[in-house]
């Protein structure tokens, strides 16, 4: 009969399945790398927007200039949108640490608060509350 004293529970509990979920909590980050273009975003990011640009050689001076004003602003609606994409991304990758914290100090204490948990559960049976004399 196993008992939980078992050296290749404590393997399995503290060594193996910790390492799977950062395995999987990588995959997860490079999937949130890729659907969000990270690099491609950070490559471009003064690009104009949907390479919405106009050129022009030969054209006076005051049309060049506004032909120039518009390829501006061009470059900065698509900074300005990539920027919020970024901004999206940090805001995932927050979540995600927040979700791999959690999910490691639940499963790295779990013994423990079941341990607890069943020590409060003895006490207040015997030595807790009294609900009967109301």
């Amino acid at each position: 009969m196993k008992t939980v004293l078992n050296p290749t529970f404590y393997y399995f509990w503290y060594q193996v399945v910790p390492g799977e979920v950062f395995f999987y909590f990588r995959i997860w980050r490079l999937k949130l790398l890729d659907l969000f273009s990270v690099p491609i975003i950070l490559r471009t990011f003064f690009e104009p927007w949907k390479r919405d640009e106009i050129y022009v050689k030969t054209a006076p001076i005051n049309i060049r200039f506004y032909i120039w004003v518009s390829n501006q602003i061009s470059r900065l609606v698509g900074a300005t949108l990539r920027f919020f994409v970024l901004f999206g991304f940090f805001l995932a990758m927050i979540l995600w640490f927040f979700v791999l914290v959690s999910v490691l100090l639940i499963w790295l204490f779990f013994p423990l608060i079941i341990f607890l948990l069943l020590i409060a559960g003895v006490y207040y049976l015997t030595l807790g509350l009294n609900y009967g004399a109301i």
